[in-house]
């Protein structure tokens, strides 16, 4: 999955610049980070299914406020995507926004949290 839904992330938002966890410390702005939150097996009566369901945290992370804007509205395009590959569905669940001056410079941050369901290998 972590591999598939990168992909797909990369492609919307035509950059690079995504990485699970953190990022290289000479990584540019801005920049992408996931973060797998919840996992679970997904079962029905009859017993296990063979997908299963995730909550992914999204972080946009930019030194200007309207680009980290442009990618997160570049990013929507994710809630209800359905795809025929190992990701099989993505709806949004939540979108926060703050900022980070602990550095030399302000950094904003939008946080989009998804659930993905995608199917077990």
């Amino acid at each position: 999955m972590e591999i598939a839904f990168r992909t797909i992330v990369k492609e919307i938002a035509e950059t690079g610049a995504v990485y699970w966890s953190d990022a290289p410390k000479d990584a540019d702005y801005p920049l992408i980070l996931l973060h797998l939150i919840d996992e679970q097996a997904q079962n029905d009566f009859a017993g296990r299914l063979n997908f299963r369901r995730c909550v992914v945290q999204l972080d946009i992370w930019s030194l200007d406020l309207i680009e980290a804007k442009t990618l997160k509205d570049k990013l929507n395009i994710l809630d209800g995507y359905e795809g025929e590959g190992e990701v099989k569905n993505v709806l949004m669940r939540s979108i926060r926004m703050n900022s980070d001056t602990s550095a030399n410079e302000t950094l904003y941050r939008y946080s989009i949290d998804y659930d993905v369901w995608y199917s077990e290998g």
